[in-house]
């Protein structure tokens, strides 16, 4: 392919526009969340891809809903919605699919902190 070709068929991402969706449903996981956060920002960063996380608050009772305000106005890469009560994983993770390029699941709600890397 000519290198001119190569360079129109590049997609250009708008601000507006991530490359990589996490989406990220939460119940009652306010011991977690400041790790998971970090942890996946630390490893997203090494991508050099733009990325977002949406967090998915299913109806927490803990201060779930609380930590995730907090990440959002910290990281302007994270995105919350909350759920009045719990409407199951299935239904967060609907809520947070919507015109993504690339998403990565993380299914299981978290109930002990563990490190994201393997090694």
């Amino acid at each position: 392919m000519k290198e001119k070709n190569r360079a129109s068929l590049e997609k250009t991402v708008d601000e507006n526009e991530r490359e990589l969706s996490i989406v990220i449903p939460v119940c009652d996981e306010e011991k977690n969340l400041t790790l998971l956060h970090s942890q996946l920002k630390s490893i997203l960063e090494t991508l050099g891809r733009s990325y977002e996380m949406i967090f998915v608050d299913d109806g927490s009772y803990d201060n779930s809903f609380s930590i995730l305000e907090k990440l959002h106005h910290q990281d302007n890469n994270v995105k919350v919605i909350q759920f009045r009560k719990n409407f199951g994983k299935a239904a967060a993770l609907s809520a947070g699919l919507t015109d993504l390029l690339t998403v990565m699941f993380l299914t299981k709600y978290m109930k002990k902190p563990r490190s994201l890397e393997s090694g």
